[in-house]
């Protein structure tokens, strides 16, 4: 025997049970499956706000970077031109 959909949610769990226990007697009744909440619903909005966290951080990280890079050359540049050089530089050269 089936039921159509609109006739199964006309009917009361009490009835359901009574059904199943008649159609199954000899398997254990359990509760009733209900469709449950998504597990996954705090994690995957938790993981979306981390990421967008993550693309600001880093675009602050690379301009910090950046100008990092833009100091180190500055200073490279004036050292060579007062004549300033590393221990380490002079050995290098002479070789």
């Amino acid at each position: 025997m089936t039921f159509t959909r609109a006739a199964v949610a006309a009917m009361t769990p009490e009835v359901i049970t009574l059904y199943r226990a008649k159609l199954f007697p000899t398997r254990p009744l359990r509760p009733l499956s209900r469709r449950r909440k998504s597990t996954w619903a705090g994690p995957k909005e938790e993981g979306r706000k981390l990421g967008e966290q993550k693309k600001k951080l880093y675009a602050e990280y690379r301009k910090a970077k950046a100008d990092m890079q833009e100091v180190t050359t500055i200073k490279a540049n004036i050292d060579y031109l007062l004549g300033y050089s590393e221990p380490g530089r002079k050995k290098e050269q002479e070789r």
